[in-house]
């Protein structure tokens, strides 16, 4: 019985292309199943097959490679150096914002200490705000519901003090500053920072903040007053507050959300035990310019002193 023929195709060969893996693997299954043992000419010996003859390339040594060991310093920044950061990165901040349109979502709620008490919705109030530089504001009530005797209003300024109080230059010398953390996140460093007051005598909240090392502007901030009140016969305590940025337009970073508890020292005249706050920002426009006729009658707002 004369031995099988084998046919071999020339294939051309692109360098820097790869063969699919289906197309190895189809290949391989073909030498096995079609190319019987019979097809390799015996050895003189008579040992079995002999083994298929190398390509000269099988046959050239493998070149070694060694890679030179480099090593990299860099000076890690000191906590001032990166507190100075972060007030200059939110001056910045500041500074690129002319004017804004939001809507501003809030609701009020009342409970009794404990996680199982009902909660009832004192007040709920959709409002959107015109603000533009330097002292101007307009806020316009779309919808309210619930107690009358509660005004809500967005606030006057454009600094957003709320998530960056403890970096007021009258503040800062008061607190305590340490980095509890690093995290590597949208291809840069996030710091986590904590602050507490150098001393019980202030009356200051105790928190921690986020920071994005990209720019150096806080992203999120918690803080908390539960050893000390700010207002002893009014608040008993105010717990986990959260504010909260995200970025617009690729460029301004702005408060999104802003959540707290509040524990009233004198639950009294229709002031519950408890309250929850829950406010949240939408719908931004910056620096898109607002019509001077929108505040025409508006209350001209208090600008906030820069030190």
């Amino acid at each position: 019985m004369p031995p099988p023929r084998i046919q071999v195709h020339r294939t051309n060969f692109v360098p820097g292309k790869r063969l699919g893996g289906s197309a190895i693997g189809f290949a391989l299954l073909g030498l096995v199943l079609f190319v019987p043992v019979s097809a390799y000419p015996a050895t003189p010996a008579g040992r079995g097959p002999a083994p298929p003859t190398l390509a000269l390339e099988d046959t050239l040594p493998v070149p070694r490679i060694q890679l030179r060991e480099v090593e990299v310093r860099a000076g890690r920044m000191s906590l001032d150096q990166i507190l100075d950061r972060i007030v200059a990165g939110e001056a910045r901040r500041d500074s690129l914002i002319h004017d804004e349109v939001f809507d501003v979502y809030v609701r009020m709620l009342a409970r009794d200490p404990g996680a199982e008490s009902p909660v009832r919705t004192l007040v709920s109030q959709v409002s959107r705000v015109y603000r533009q530089q330097p002292r101007l504001k307009r806020e316009i009530i779309v919808k309210r519901s619930g107690r009358e005797d509660m005004e809500i209003s967005a606030g006057q300024g454009m600094r957003e003090r709320i998530i960056k109080f403890a970096f007021d230059p009258a503040l800062r010398k008061l607190y305590r500053f340490r980095i509890v953390g690093r995290d590597f996140a949208g291809g840069h460093i996030v710091y986590r920072i904590e602050f507490e007051p150098r001393s019980d005598f202030y009356k200051l909240p105790t928190g921690r903040l986020w920071v994005d090392t990209n720019e150096f502007v806080i992203l999120r901030e918690e803080f908390w007053y539960r050893g000390s009140s700010p207002a002893p016969l009014v608040f008993k305590s105010l717990d986990n507050f959260v504010v909260e940025r995200t970025r617009v337009d690729g460029r301004y970073w702005v408060i999104s959300r802003v959540m707290g508890r509040v524990t009233f020292a004198l639950p009294i005249l229709g002031i519950p035990p408890q309250g929850d706050m829950v406010i949240s920002y939408h719908n931004y426009r910056i620096n898109q310019g607002i019509d001077p006729k929108m505040f025409a009658g508006a209350r001209q707002e208090q600008a906030e002193v820069e030190e």
